[in-house]
């Protein structure tokens, strides 16, 4: 965990970038993004979408962001958290964290540093927890919990031949 600094992104900064990049890939221009928007409930014109990528706009709400992701066709995590930016992301005003570690966190699949396991989980649905262990969902929470032993406790991970994650820890002296 870092303080937030000028080097720091700060999600709305993050989401300008990012709505440019897609919107650019999907070939829309400002006015079509805007008019989508409109046609879901969001009533944004093209100079709301450019003081938003120019940085001029300060903040996006959480029904603009959904709304953006659905338009764009894009997860909202896509959207809030850098892909592949190295900096620190603000997290909170004098929070920075690793982007690595905030995705996992938006995801659901993992605690910020200093979150106990407990306390996180307590609120995911039951049927989450105990999905089957052949869906993606049941896979995505063990492997979040076996990385979270391993940085804690030690040890490593090997791929058997089919490609399955084989977890092994390691336990220290005296631990």
């Amino acid at each position: 965990m870092t303080q937030s600094d000028d080097t720091s992104i700060r999600p709305v900064e993050v989401v300008a970038h990012r709505v440019r990049e897609v919107r650019g890939r999907r070939s829309l221009s400002g006015a079509q993004l805007a008019a989508k928007l409109r046609e879901v409930g969001v009533e944004w014109d093209r100079n709301v979408v450019a003081n938003l990528e120019n940085g001029r706009r300060a903040s996006v709400d959480v029904a603009e962001l959904l709304a953006l992701a659905y338009v764009l066709d894009v997860a909202p995590i896509h959207l809030l958290v850098p892909t592949d930016d190295e900096r620190a992301y603000q997290v909170t005003p004098t929070t920075a964290l690793d982007v690595d570690e905030v995705r996992d966190w938006v995801r659901g699949f993992a605690g910020l540093p200093g979150t106990g396991l407990r306390g996180f989980y307590f609120d995911v649905p039951e049927h989450e927890l105990n999905a089957p262990e052949d869906t993606p969902r049941r896979r995505r929470h063990e492997g979040v919990v076996w990385r979270w032993l391993l940085r804690t406790v030690g040890g490593g991970v090997h791929r058997r031949d089919d490609g399955t994650a084989v977890y092994e820890l390691t336990l220290k002296e005296g631990g």
